[in-house]
């Protein structure tokens, strides 16, 4: 199921750390993202559920980003004065994602700040 799924969506391979920064960048359109997040969800549940070796931290890094970022996208197109940056969301995703799926809220806040190199995005606190 999961070459299947891959040989359509091959983002799903890997861990996505390459498509996490090409969100954080603002470079990937909220189609993708909305896709992207079903697709892995799918590609993780095939991956775990078949023996295969594989953890939750990368995917649900991936998940989350890929759901902020396409809220983020989302809103801007309703309120585009309101929302400038819509890919900050992408951090606040990931970081969200990430604490509610491995039950440390204040350790991954921390993480994803070190992840992405700071505590400011583009000049602003997060």
């Amino acid at each position: 199921m999961l070459g299947i799924l891959s040989f359509f969506i091959p983002e799903v391979l890997s861990g996505g750390y390459k498509w996490i920064q090409s969100a954080i960048d603002g470079e990937l359109l909220f189609g993708l993202m909305a896709t992207l997040v079903f697709a892995k969800i799918a590609a993780t549940s095939f991956t775990i559920s078949s023996g295969g070796s594989g953890g939750v931290f990368a995917p649900s890094l991936f998940i989350g980003s890929m759901i902020g970022g396409s809220f983020g996208l989302l809103c801007q197109q309703f309120f585009p004065h309101i929302i400038t940056e819509p890919a900050a969301f992408v951090l606040v995703g990931m970081g969200g994602f990430f604490a509610g799926v491995a039950k440390v809220p204040i350790a991954a806040l921390i993480m994803v700040a070190e992840m992405t190199g700071g505590y400011y995005y583009r000049g602003h606190a997060l």
